[in-house]
């Protein structure tokens, strides 16, 4: 829709339209006057780039045409579908209340985020989290074969004053090679899954992902075509139920 020709010995780049005359001397000038321009709706993401009969003419396109990923809530286009769903997220309704207490979450694998780190004033954290995961008669569908003997019976280490290295004056993690500040902070990574077994699977036969705590297991789900077990009757529902009237 665009021409391009040599005048005078310079390129010149002349809008496509024949009811327009803009000519513009590069084509970033010309894109601009697409977008500046009243008399235009011209996509510049799409080829050939179509030329709209106005701005909401254009606005529609880009909400409904299949190349396009658009967000109704901002306004915004984005580059890939993975990409908009990711921002999507952003724009959940924090209607999820906390199986124990009174805080709301987007999703439940936020909610197992907060349940996991032990700040709930339930008192739960991360290892019982796991056991009752292990308990629930579904477990053979997201625990690896084997794992439900780790689960019930792992625990986090302790920092103690044995781990401080007194050549560096800093912590030592007694399992790999970080080092910390602070007693306190050697507690909070021993504590983490950093050093957890890929424990659980996805429920997916088709699918080999592994995780080292719930939390990661559900966020797998929510990002990818297993949406609907998490929230429905399979495996992983089941396991959220019985977390949920255990705890």
């Amino acid at each position: 829709m665009t021409g391009r020709y040599v005048r005078d010995g310079e390129i010149v780049h002349r809008c496509g339209r024949k009811t327009c005359y803009f000519e513009g001397p590069t084509r970033e000038a010309l894109e601009t006057h697409y977008q500046e321009s009243s008399i235009h709706g011209v996509c510049l993401k799409c080829w050939p780039r179509p030329d709209f009969c106005s701005k909401e003419a254009l606005l529609n396109h880009w909400k409904t045409s299949e190349k396009h990923n658009w967000c109704d809530h901002c306004d915004r286009d984005f580059d890939t579908a993975n990409s908009l769903k990711e921002h999507r997220k952003i724009h959940r309704i924090r209607d999820l209340e906390c199986f124990g207490c009174y805080r709301r979450f987007p999703s439940h694998s936020a909610m197992m985020i907060h349940l996991e780190s032990g700040n709930c004033p339930c008192g739960t954290n991360d290892e019982e989290l796991r056991k009752l995961a292990a308990r629930c008669y579904q477990h053979n569908h997201y625990i690896v074969r084997g794992m439900g003997s780790y689960l019930q019976n792992h625990q986090h280490a302790d920092a103690g004053p044995e781990h401080f290295n007194y050549s560096l004056r800093r912590y030592e993690c007694p399992e790999c090679d970080r080092f910390f500040d602070i007693i306190g902070g050697l507690q909070q990574h021993l504590s983490s899954p950093a050093h957890d077994a890929h424990a659980f699977k996805c429920p997916d036969t088709d699918c080999d992902k592994r995780f080292t705590c719930i939390s990661g297991l559900l966020q797998h789900l929510e990002s990818s075509q297993c949406q609907e077990v998490v929230y429905g009757v399979e495996a992983i529902g089941k396991m959220l139920h019985y977390i949920a009237t255990n705890l």
